[in-house]
């Protein structure tokens, strides 16, 4: 209603992801499984890679690229 991009609600907010596993993109499917079979919702994020040299983030910070599921 407020008409915030969901791009700067997502900055913002943690949008109700209580808890973050990171785990080598290897193990994603295997680690959603072991979750939601023992009834923890769970889902990929996104992915973490190398923040891009755009001037606008330090070197060495990293970048969550993906979404919350709807």
């Amino acid at each position: 209603m407020g008409r915030v991009e969901q791009a700067e609600i997502e900055r913002t907010l943690n949008m109700g992801v209580g808890m973050v596993a990171v785990v080598a993109p290897d193990h994603a499917d295997a680690t959603v499984a072991l979750l939601t079979g023992r009834g923890v919702p769970a889902w990929v994020l996104g992915t973490i890679g190398s923040a891009p040299t755009d001037g606008r983030s330090a070197p060495g910070i990293v970048t969550l690229d993906g979404s919350h599921r709807a």
